[in-house]
């Protein structure tokens, strides 16, 4: 129970690193958890998964109370521990988004990945300074991921540039991993020196429940669309979950470079993490 207080306090220190004063409070934070742990615990024997569960009804210990929400000290109901919430109801939003951003850190409900993945995401969540330094080098273990269909003879640095684009906001670029909402509009876009050289190819894998029950899990190879003189992909964000896209520097049948694996994070709740 103290480790996962511990863990749900760091990442909301991280989360709300450059807004202090939105920051959950830590007596929220551990009354919350403390409400659910004994049930995960009853459920669940893996740590991870005892963390998921209570990341996942956390906000269950919530109560509405003359149609506002409230946190109350299970000891002493009288005792609200949630003023701020009633007398700005940013607070509570802010809180909401903390919320949704835990569990997609966490990847609560993404079962197509890995336990090391899992772990490897966490620690980027608490450690973001080591964001860069733990990339996603598993999406070839993904067991709808295609192998290349192209000869390899890297020789090219190939990197992805991508864009997103909502409803009422202008088009972003944004960084890999990036929460992004549903029903959005991507551009992908290649990196790298001799363009006009080759031709780009796209691959494109899909993990997550949403994405499997719709029969799109994907994992195959996409041509580029010439869009203003340039070769890019165009996509929807349409399921929530974990998606990787990588591209493919190609000529007469051999591949010259090959980019990293492009996340594209998908929340199921509204966020607003693009536009940081």
């Amino acid at each position: 129970m103290q480790r996962i207080v511990q863990i749900l306090k760091r990442h909301a220190e991280v989360c709300f690193a450059d807004d202090i004063e939105h920051k959950p409070s830590s007596i929220i934070i551990t009354t919350l958890a403390a409400k659910q742990y004994q049930s995960a615990s009853s459920y669940n024997s893996d740590f991870l998964d005892i963390m998921n569960y209570v990341i996942e009804h956390l906000k269950d210990g919530i109560e509405i109370r003359n149609g506002k929400p409230c946190v109350h000290n299970p000891v002493n109901e009288e005792e609200v521990l949630s003023s701020k919430w009633d007398k700005d109801s940013s607070y509570f939003e802010f809180f909401k988004i903390w919320l949704q951003q835990l569990e997609s850190d966490f990847n609560v409900r993404n079962h197509n990945l890995s336990y090391s993945d899992k772990i490897q995401y966490l620690r980027r969540s608490l450690f973001r300074d080591c964001e860069n330094q733990l990339p996603i080098t598993s999406v070839s273990l993904i067991p709808h991921h295609q192998k290349s269909k192209w000869l390899n003879l890297s020789k090219e640095e190939v990197s992805i540039k991508a864009k997103y684009l909502h409803s009422g906001f202008r088009w972003k670029e944004i960084k890999s991993g990036t929460i992004l909402n549903k029903h959005g509009d991507l551009r992908f876009e290649v990196q790298a020196k001799r363009l006009k050289d080759y031709e780009i190819w796209w691959q494109v894998t899909n993990t997550g429940k949403e994405a499997e029950n719709a029969n799109c899990l994907r994992g195959d190879f996409y041509s580029s669309e010439l869009i203003e003189g340039k070769k890019v992909r165009k996509e929807s964000t349409r399921y929530a979950g974990r998606h990787y896209v990588e591209a493919y520097l190609v000529k007469n049948g051999i591949c010259y470079g090959k980019s990293s694996p492009f996340e594209v994070n998908i929340a199921d709740d509204f966020s607003l993490d693009f536009l940081r």
